[in-house]
């Protein structure tokens, strides 16, 4: 995408050194309201 940049380190979700499709699942997980995936977002 022209002109788009990603910020890859606050995209990682997991953690695991790569951007997925399993970066976005945790984060749909949490967006709804999944208890079990608050852990990722602890602050």
């Amino acid at each position: 995408m022209d002109g788009v940049t990603v910020n890859e380190a606050a995209a990682d979700i997991n953690n695991d050194g790569t951007v997925d499709l399993l970066d976005s699942v945790i984060l749909s997980r949490y967006i709804a309201g999944w208890e079990e995936y608050k852990v990722y977002f602890a602050i």
